[in-house]
């Protein structure tokens, strides 16, 4: 019996932690709130990278307007994609060290795992909210430059925050964390009373 409820508890774990894998084909980055209507997932913000070199042409001529804007755009961008696939690779890991590991070391590997996930996630989060700022201002003063030399006057006020933007899939990815973690809480706790019961 004991042994049915740590498997369940662990398929749940690793049920968790697919469902925070699967979260990245859902809308991670809502772009509304900035007045463009259009919404990315996880799985676009991973491709940005590679969707920025086709699209070069256009980048050049914006370039133009904005010095340094675009490669430090694509240097983040690339570090956000690396960071994101990263964070997919290492949950699948911790659903099959749950799984593999025996006794505590599975629930261990869990925990250890959502630390590892909210640190990259924190890094990725802090990394964006720097790069949208600098998007706001270069944004503004490409405006600037743009209107004087066609002799008119217009002012950016970019009023939104990072978090803003954030979609369900990022609401999900952090609810599934959340549960792994508990479940493995629960677990360590479970297993740590049965080794007293056998001790005893």
């Amino acid at each position: 019996m004991d042994k049915r409820i740590t498997l369940g508890i662990k398929l749940a774990i690793a049920v968790g932690f697919i469902i925070s894998i699967v979260s990245f084909f859902m809308i991670f980055i809502d772009l509304n709130p900035i007045n463009i209507e259009r919404a990315l997932s996880g799985v676009d913000i991973i491709k940005l990278p590679e969707a920025m070199k086709e699209h070069s042409s256009t980048l050049n001529i914006i370039s133009l307007f904005a010095p340094g804007l675009i490669a430090s755009v694509e240097d983040a961008l690339m570090i956000i994609s690396r960071c994101l696939i990263a964070i997919n690779i290492i949950s699948f890991l911790g659903a099959f060290l749950t799984l593999v590991l025996r006794k505590i070391k599975g629930f261990v590997a869990a925990i250890s795992t959502v630390a590892i996930n909210i640190a990259i996630l924190a890094f990725v989060y802090l990394r964006s909210s720097g790069e949208v700022n600098n998007l706001k201002e270069a944004i503004g003063d490409t405006l600037d430059k743009f209107m004087s030399l066609i002799g008119g006057n217009l002012s950016f006020t970019g009023n939104v925050e990072a978090g803003e933007m954030l979609g369900s899939g990022v609401k999900l990815w952090l609810a599934a964390q959340g549960l792994v973690f508990l479940l493995s809480i629960i677990g360590l706790i479970f297993k740590e009373r049965q080794e007293a019961k056998k001790t005893a």
